[in-house]
This record gives C-alpha cells, sequence and structure tokens, in this order.
C-alpha cells in the first residue's frame, strides 16, 4: 500500500495473494499443502476481474501463474503468459515488496520498477 500511494496506482489496480489464507509467521507457502489449495480461488478471481495485466510479486506468485519461469532474479520485467480458459493475460513479475523491508533493494528503485510496469 505504502508503494502504491507513491505511484498514484491506488485506483487502477487490484491486489490478491495467491494464498488465501496467512501462512503461521508470514513465512513462504508450501506450494503443494498451501498453494495448491488456493489455486482454484485464485483462477476464479483472475477470471471474474479480467485484469489486463497480472504483476506477480516474488516467487511463490510468478510459479504459481507461471511454473515454466526462471527464478525471479533473472525473469524481473520478464512478460510470461497466464491462462484461465479463454482468457490469456500478460504476466510480469517483480520482487515481493519485503525485498525493500530486507534492505535488499531501495525503496525509491522498487517504486520506479512499480511504475516502469504499471504505467
Amino acid at each position: 500500500k505504502r508503494v502504491l500511494g507513491k505511484i498514484d496506482a491506488e485506483k487502477k489496480v487490484y491486489i490478491t495473494n495467491v494464498c488465501k489464507c496467512r501462512t503461521p509467521n508470514g513465512r513462504k507457502p508450501f506450494k503443494v499443502a498451501e498453494v495448491e489449495k488456493c489455486i482454484d480461488w485464485l483462477k476464479l478471481e483472475i477470471f471474474i476481474i479480467k485484469p489486463r495485466m497480472i504483476v506477480v510479486l516474488g516467487d511463490t506468485a510468478l510459479h504459481t501463474l507461471c511454473p515454466e519461469a526462471d527464478k525471479i532474479s533473472s525473469s524481473l520485467k520478464k512478460k510470461f503468459t497466464f491462462k484461465v480458459d479463454e482468457l490469456e493475460m500478460p504476466v510480469i513479475p517483480l520482487y515481493h515488496p519485503l525485498y525493500v523491508d530486507k534492505g535488499c533493494m531501495t525503496e525509491e528503485s522498487y517504486v520506479s520498477d512499480m511504475k516502469a510496469v504499471i504505467n
């Protein structure tokens, strides 16, 4: 939310999560045990919203929608495709916002990347 305020995109984006329930201590979801329980809900949500583009934030989201993608660091800002029934949407990966919180990337750089993708 902090980043969206800086790019004036709050009315242009819809935010959701791969996992619809919180993982203990905010840890990364386990692919089989947690992500796959939620994938049908996520596909339905995307089908209903019909976004013109999906920006995935982080490894879990990227590999859930685009299992063919390489690691997040080599997939950044590349275009992938996600299909739900007859819909095809471009998918653009960016780092998860926690990357900024952990000091791996500056907030300014993150905001710049987000602006470049969303605008």
